[in-house]
């Protein structure tokens, strides 16, 4: 299975890609994560594509830059995410996205 796949039936609401080509075919992605909704960053507005870029960044780190995603294995994915997710942020006051989504989800 792809990595797209790896994502199924997470809690993921949307997701923001550059504007590069290589989210062409953004609505096939979106319908094989369950109807997740693709938002694009506006041309002309840099400051929008510093988290998409710094979140590229944290990908690259696990997946170099020409990777074929195709060959990614969902295990290879989740590990990718759960790193992300897992790493402490300045902007959360050093607390980790899943701990603010934990926190959120308790609090609702």
């Amino acid at each position: 299975m792809g990595g797209v796949e790896a994502l199924a039936g997470r809690p993921l609401e949307s997701v923001t890609p550059g504007r590069g080509k290589g989210f062409a075919n953004h609505a096939g992605a979106s319908e094989r994560l369950g109807g997740v909704a693709f938002h694009f960053c506006e041309p002309h507005h840099p400051w929008q594509r510093l988290t998409v870029e710094n979140a590229n960044g944290l990908i690259r780190e696990l997946f170099p830059k020409g990777t074929d995603f195709s060959e990614a294995t969902d295990d290879e994915v989740r590990r990718v995410f759960d790193m992300i997710d897992d790493r402490p942020r300045k902007v959360l006051g050093y607390r980790t996205a899943n701990e603010v989504y934990r926190e959120l989800m308790h609090s609702a």
